[in-house]
């Protein structure tokens, strides 16, 4: 039972792996590399988990970010499934490892007034973020284009007036709702499509890449 990650969907990650595979062969490329990601939160609080209005409403945004990439790996077929088993158990002991002083009474996942356990994510070779190549500029660059964004939002408001650009927002927003929830998830759409035209459905991924 897991405590700090979510149960792997392998279903899904296979049927995904299968299509990558078979696109890679009918182009003559490399085949796919499945690439290993732990991240971990250093809380704003210890012991305190985040939610949207905490972070949102009251700028309660956590401390440090610890993000941990294992080696490529390159599994065939079916392997992936395993292979992805495999490393959801991994990430639980060391996320465990991490939470383990913010954990409250009877094993909760908050109420702790301990630090999280950073030595859980030390390897042989550490660096902070910022400090990798290429990642200040695009950073830079991510923070431009939000700003932006934002400028051209209330452009928007300003053009359509703030009643009209809400009222368009909010359609938006229970549309997609609305849409997920009545067909189990954008994810199940796609399958269904796949099933439905398989050959239309690899074609479009590989005029897309």
């Amino acid at each position: 039972c897991y405590k700090q990650v979510l149960h792997p969907k392998t279903a899904g990650l296979e049927a995904c792996w299968s299509t990558l595979e078979e696109l890679a062969a009918a182009r003559g490329c490399a085949p796919p590399l499945l690439l290993d990601v732990i991240m971990a939160y250093v809380d704003y609080a210890p012991g305190e988990l985040p939610t949207e209005v905490s972070v949102f409403a009251q700028g309660r945004r956590c401390r440090e970010v610890h993000i941990s990439v294992g080696k490529a790996l390159r599994p065939k077929g079916k392997e992936v499934a395993e292979v992805c088993r495999q490393l959801f158990v991994q990430k639980e002991d060391r996320l465990v490892r991490f939470y383990a002083p913010c954990m409250g009474p009877a094993g909760a996942r908050s109420g702790g007034t301990g630090l999280p356990d950073t030595s859980a994510f030390e390897s042989s070779w550490t660096q902070p973020l910022e400090m990798l190549p290429g990642v200040s500029w695009r950073m830079l660059a991510g923070t431009l284009a939000l700003v932006l964004l934002e400028a051209a939002g209330f452009r928007l408001c300003g053009a359509l007036g703030w009643v009209l650009t809400v009222s368009f927002t909010v359609a938006a927003c229970s549309t997609f709702v609305f849409v997920g929830r009545a067909t189990g998830g954008v994810d199940q759409v796609l399958f269904q499509h796949k099933r439905r035209w398989p050959k239309g459905f690899k074609e479009s991924l590989v005029s897309n890449r």
